[in-house]
């Protein structure tokens, strides 16, 4: 079901977008024939070659702005908008203030049916008419194909596309309503050879070609969005269906284009099917129905596919969702059921008879086609091979678990959405700003893949004898970053102490933590417990290393951990149990409370402290804030300096502070530390007004870190001053005490027992 499923709306996808595109180019051609060389007869004879041309041309800029301009489409989108509204008040106005050749009344607009123009009975001319509606409502489903890209979208997706089924609705009334009131005759709408009769009920209505080109110019470029909208969606569900491996040659369109964060190959060849589906129009001028008609056979079918499958297993899968509906839902389903066993053979018919080829609707030869190269790639491939969309396969889990693999040199990092520097420039940014924030995101690595399970492990170039390992987990919110940045170096650590260090890369984002509740919670984390599992069976085959005597349960973690503050600067038991964060730091993928990995209950279960005894070792920064502001200032958000306190102490002091309280109430042995270290070559903005800077970025989040692993040097450019190397030695120090003495005074300014 799953393969039919599939399929069903990556074709639906393309052709719907092949559906916008032809369509604004019939527009496009019968807007510029408003202006005419004698009554009835256009300037421009449309040809079909000519017409060939243009749609070719629309094609190759919808595909060159989804691909050059993806940073700037959700302007695009939102301009869109706002261009909407505007063309529309202005069509509805015109052409009901002037209504040059008159208005019908209420009664022809709201009840007038004349079915003789199709040659159709009355009743299947009108189900045949549904075609236009079905296919502006029909590609609402594709919002979701961009769910990889939306935050929290259990909710946002759903919440998007009822909001586009009102709003579209709404605008179509307040547009068509109009226009009807001052439509010409019907039979001379129906014989226009460019079947294209809103340029001529505008004109009808304005008598002006020049202000008729005006009001249209709106539809024009609102078509051209759509078009942009549509190749976006559609080259995102290729991509995902490609990575599930159930297209031919899924190993080129499953590629991402890293430089500009595109499926650009997916988007290439979803633009050369489109271009070779657009020569069927030298065949058929009635083209246009064949592609929109099988966009809706296809989409319909592939929203139809989940729907039947929920309600023969008693819609058991939705009952836990954000949107259930109860029994309301049943009769939606239903309804939709019956909706689409009668659209897929309604859309497959000519919309006026008798038939001849040059107006045969070809909706079900191309569908035909693409159930012929479907059918034969599931007997090649699929059947054996396919199994669905790969998250949701334990044994596939457990094969990509087991899939980590021990490198020093080679560096992988995992799919995420990584960050760039603000544009325009953060104010009294420094100038190694745009080096940290970019190895600090991980923006500079180029190699990404979902099968991102690998260990970066660094020793001594000569070892002693030692079985001291620091394995390092990086952050990002669960959302972003990777240890294939500079920050993550271990060499410098490991030379210094003879320390063998590792970092890992575990699945992030929507990989990782994805929150469905059909699939296994957590995965990134439970990526972690296989990484510590696999270092501690292999690390004792690595050169000067002795067999660890404990279990990785025994084993410390000094990274990883919550950060806290040796003093308080507030009370953190007045503080209320949630602060409200600005939303640019809101993180897309969080860790879902299952009870195995994660808990809802953490305050109320300092009992189980009990049974452990590892030391802990924990700290933060003086301004750990001061990062978190540039993310912010790429969103234009802008607080006061009390909020990014707030931020701070709710983000990096109470919580752990609480954990720490409960550790030492059973005698768990608990380090605490402050770093205040503000080095010119780390530095990442100075002083400026607004937005909380007035001290510049201070000893920023991570900036402790950098001290221990001692790479400031790779990741800014700037060379280290004395004062900071003996800094480093110092903490470099600290942390290898620690790791070998746990229990043991750690020693050094700025470091007390708690």
């Amino acid at each position: 079901m799953s393969w039919i499923c599939g399929w069903a709306f990556v074709v639906g996808n393309i052709t719907i977008t092949l559906a916008v595109n032809f369509g604004t180019t019939l527009f496009l051609a019968a807007c510029i024939n408003v202006f005419e060389s004698e009554p009835g007869v256009g300037i421009f004879a449309a040809e079909p070659w000519q017409i060939y041309l243009i749609f070719f041309a629309i094609t190759l800029l919808c595909n060159a702005v989804a691909a050059l301009g993806n940073r700037w489409l959700p302007y695009l989108d939102t301009f869109a908008i706002f261009w909407t509204f505007a063309g529309l008040i202005c069509i509805v106005v015109c052409v009901l203030a002037i209504a040059k050749n008159g208005r019908h009344d209420a009664a022809y607009v709201f009840g007038e049916f004349d079915p003789s123009n199709s040659g159709w009975p009355a009743g299947w001319s009108f189900c045949v008419g549904l075609l236009h509606a079905a296919y502006a409502t029909s590609s609402t489903g594709m919002i979701i194909s961009m769910c990889e890209e939306v935050q929290q979208p259990a909710t946002q997706v759903p919440k998007a596309m009822v909001a586009t089924i009102v709003l579209n609705t709404i605008a179509g009334l307040i547009f068509l309503i109009p226009l009807v009131f001052v439509m010409p005759d019907q039979a001379e709408l129906a014989a226009l050879v460019s079947a294209q009769p809103t340029p001529v009920i505008i004109k009808s209505a304005i008598g002006s070609s020049g202000g008729t080109i005006a009001l249209l110019l709106p539809l024009l470029v609102l078509a051209l969005f759509c078009g942009i909208g549509c190749t976006t969606a559609s080259s995102r569900c290729t991509w995902a269906f490609a990575r599930d491996g159930a297209i031919p040659g899924s190993k080129w369109w499953k590629q991402v284009n890293v430089k500009l964060d595109v499926p650009l190959n997916a988007m290439m060849m979803i633009m050369v099917v489109e271009l070779v589906l657009g020569l069927i129009y030298f065949g058929s001028s009635a083209a246009f129905n064949a592609f929109s008609g099988v966009g809706v056979i296809c989409l319909t079918l592939s929203y139809a596919c989940p729907i039947l499958v929920n309600l023969i297993t008693g819609r058991k899968q939705v009952t836990a969702g954000n949107f259930y509906l109860g029994k309301l839902g049943w009769f939606c389903n239903v309804v939709a059921i019956c909706w689409s066993a009668l659209a897929l053979p309604l859309f497959c018919m000519p919309t006026a008879i008798p038939v001849v080829p040059d107006y045969m609707n070809y909706a079900s030869v191309v569908f035909f086609a693409f159930f012929v190269v479907a059918t034969a790639w599931y007997f090649i491939w699929g059947k054996t091979n396919y199994r669905g969309p790969p998250t949701h396969e334990d044994a596939v889990l457990e094969a990509r678990r087991a899939s980590v693999i021990s490198h020093q040199e080679k560096v992988q990092g995992c799919p995420v959405a990584v960050s760039s520097p603000p544009s325009p420039p953060y104010p009294e940014a420094t100038a190694q700003f745009g080096n940290i924030v970019a190895a600090f995101t991980g923006s500079i690595d180029k190699n990404r893949s979902e099968d991102c399970l690998t260990l970066n492990i660094w020793s001594k170039d000569t070892p002693d004898k030692s079985n001291l390992v620091i394995v390092y987990f990086h952050g990002g919110r669960y959302s972003t970053s990777t240890s294939n940045t500079p920050f993550y170096n271990g060499q410098y650590l490991a030379n210094s102490k003879d320390i063998i260090v590792v970092a890992l890369n575990f699945r992030i984002n929507v990989f990782g933590f994805s929150g469905a509740p059909i699939t296994a919670q957590n995965v990134g984390l439970l990526d972690q417990r296989l990484a510590v599992q696999r270092i501690h069976n292999n690390i004792r085959a690595r050169p000067g290393f002795s067999s660890p005597a404990n279990p990785p349960a025994a084993w410390h973690s000094i990274t990883g951990v919550s950060h806290t503050s040796m003093t308080q600067p507030t009370r953190c038991e007045d503080r209320p149990a949630a602060v409200i964060q600005p939303s640019a730091l809101v993180s897309y993928f969080q860790p879902t409370p299952d009870g195995v990995t994660v808990f809802n209950d953490y305050k109320s279960r300092p009992a189980h402290l009990s049974e452990m005894t590892q030391p802990t070792l924990l700290g933060q920064t003086h301004n750990e804030a001061a990062y978190y502001k540039i993310p912010a200032f790429r969103q234009s958000t802008t607080l006061p300096a009390s909020q990014w306190q707030d931020f701070s102490a709710a983000s990096f002091t109470c919580p752990p502070a609480f954990a720490a309280r409960a550790r030492t109430s059973f005698d768990i042995p608990t380090w605490r530390f402050r770093y205040f270290g503000d080095w010119d070559n780390r530095q990442l903005y100075g002083p400026s007004a607004g937005n909380g800077n007035e001290e510049g970025s201070g000893a920023y989040h991570w900036a402790d870190m950098e001290m221990v692993l001692g790479a400031s040097e790779d990741v800014s450019g700037v060379v280290r001053s004395d004062e900071e190397v003996e800094m480093e030695r110092v903490m470099m120090g600290a942390w290898g005490a620690f790791a070998r003495n746990p229990g043991a005074r750690i020693g050094g300014e700025g470091v007390e027992e708690v």
